[in-house]
């Protein structure tokens, strides 16, 4: 059984994307990038359909609307819109550091 990744306890949002749709996606999503050191990200779907992938499992998560991908820090990842859709990106630090 695979366990999903959980931002740590205590960790803050620090500050979110807009709101990306099929059309103003940065194409730098759309290719392998990480999360810097020290933060974990959040990738939120508002509406449709994204195609969420880890670089080192190659296993599309398939999000729907009200689902989010907990993304570790430094792990390569890409997305891919399936057709019309929304979604952010939300970025989590730990206040102490």
């Amino acid at each position: 059984m695979t366990v999903s990744p959980q931002i740590p306890d205590g960790f803050e949002l620090v500050r979110s994307t807009p709101e990306f749709d099929q059309h103003s996606v940065p194409k730098a999503l759309l290719n392998a990038h990480r999360v810097a050191i020290g933060v974990w990200g959040l990738a939120v779907v508002g509406s449709g359909t994204l195609d969420f992938t880890f670089e080192d499992d190659g296993i599309a998560h398939r999000l729907q609307a009200g689902e989010s991908m907990v993304i570790p820090p430094s792990r390569l990842h890409h997305v891919a819109p399936v057709g019309d859709v929304s979604f952010h990106v939300e970025f989590y630090k730990d206040p102490v550091h």
